[in-house]
């Protein structure tokens, strides 16, 4: 009814007769609607970066809704999970609604969480998304790279089986699976077939023919190297089942990590053994891998699914598997600027500025010259130290081995 009534797109802000269909439904016993009293909106989503020097810009629309004034805007953020800390926001000048800020920038490789957070002068407050701190907006500083990528078309060295398995029937296996009320009929990959998944049934068998039954079974992933990614994450589709047969909802699945080539596991996820994930159909799932173990060279993930009473059909499968790491950026910090250049036929010494990032993979660096003669060459040189050495009727400000930056003519922005 709201929105029948509503002309303007948007019911949170109230509509004509808000009030009277409120109050209305609520006298009839039914919850209402409460109205955002504060709206943040179109904020920035920033995207991953290779940027170490630049601040990250943060943009929102705030507005109050029950026509007060916004007193506070601000940006909580936070770096690999530590503290929560506030950065102010600010109205864009002749706007009362649009306000801007920024995250420092961060040296790599670094995962930054933020939300928004505003009040007005009411004393009403609000955040975006509206259950921060729980969910929030996060990007990565450094370099991402695939590490593993298994849609397990093909066999790239995963073993069925742990110390401590035994399960009887739904052992893993790859392959194509027979589907029934608890197991897929097809894989997630679009293109292909195989994937993992607990016991292959026959065409026609029952619903518990092979599923997983008599405790666990394990996969495990082969040994992956993380040691240059500290920051690491394990992405994948799972399908699982608990909740038919005659004990529904009584088991779980695991996601279990290990830094040291398997001799220990530390569970980083648990599926189950109730909720919208254990009836089955294909859901992605993201899984921290930093946060519980310390990225190394030896890094398995093990998935483990198990039927530890009576009378459950379990059934589990993985399919299309990323596991990605963060590491250092190859941008440089802020370069150090060693010097201008000779004293020119103008009677002064350049100045020289530097802008963008000093990195070779954004490719927006750039070098610029104040109190240069325009349409006459120059040179730039550039090294990795200091020197203070006579050069050609001036001084050479760059140690060798030095570059060069060949002979350009000077326009007049320099």
């Amino acid at each position: 009814w709201l929105t029948l009534d509503d002309t303007d797109g948007n019911i949170d802000n109230g509509t004509p007769h808000y009030q009277d269909i409120d109050n209305a439904f609520r006298e009839q016993g039914f919850p209402g609607y409460d109205l955002d009293l504060i709206g943040i909106t179109d904020v920035t989503d920033l995207p991953n970066t290779d940027n170490e020097v630049l601040p990250y810009e943060v943009d929102a629309t705030i507005q109050s809704y029950v026509g007060s004034s916004i007193t506070s805007a601000s940006i909580r953020y936070r770096v690999n999970g530590a503290a929560w800390i506030t950065t102010d926001m600010s109205p864009v000048s002749g706007s009362s609604v649009d306000f801007t800020g920024s995250i420092p920038a961060q040296d790599s490789p670094t995962v930054v969480e933020y939300y928004l957070q505003a009040s007005d002068a009411l004393g009403n407050s609000a955040t975006n998304p509206g259950n921060a701190p729980t969910v929030n907006f996060s990007f990565a500083v450094g370099v991402i790279e695939e590490i593993l990528a298994d849609d397990f078309e093909s066999d790239l060295s995963w073993t069925v089986g742990a110390p401590g398995d035994a399960a009887s029937t739904g052992v893993w296996v790859r392959g194509d699976p027979i589907g029934t009320d608890a197991q897929p009929e097809q894989d997630h990959t679009v293109v292909g077939q195989q994937c993992y998944f607990t016991g292959q049934g026959s065409n026609g068998g029952s619903l518990g023919e092979n599923d997983v039954d008599g405790g666990v079974t394990s996969l495990v992933s082969p040994t992956i190297d993380l040691s240059n990614h500290p920051i690491a994450t394990v992405s994948f589709w799972l399908w699982y089942s608990n909740d038919a047969g005659a004990s529904p909802n009584a088991d779980i699945f695991e996601v279990q990590l290990s830094g040291d080539n398997g001799s220990s596991w530390t569970t980083a996820k648990t599926v189950g053994p109730t909720g919208v994930d254990t009836s089955g159909g294909w859901v992605y799932h993201e899984v921290p891998i930093h946060p519980f173990v310390t990225p190394s060279a030896q890094v398995k993930v093990r998935f483990q699914a198990s039927d530890l009473g009576s009378g459950s059909i379990v059934e589990a499968a993985v399919d299309d598997l990323v596991l990605v790491g963060i590491g250092p950026s190859d941008g440089c910090s802020t370069p150090t600027n060693y010097g201008g250049g000779k004293i020119s036929s103008a009677g002064v010494a350049p100045i020289l500025n530097s802008l963008g990032t000093p990195s070779a993979t954004t490719d927006d660096f750039a070098v610029n010259v104040d109190l240069g003669i325009s349409n006459k060459p120059a040179i730039l040189f550039h090294g990795a130290g200091a020197d203070d050495t006579p050069f050609f009727g001036g001084t050479r400000l760059v140690a060798p081995p030095i570059s060069r930056a060949g002979v350009r003519v000077l326009d007049s922005f320099g």
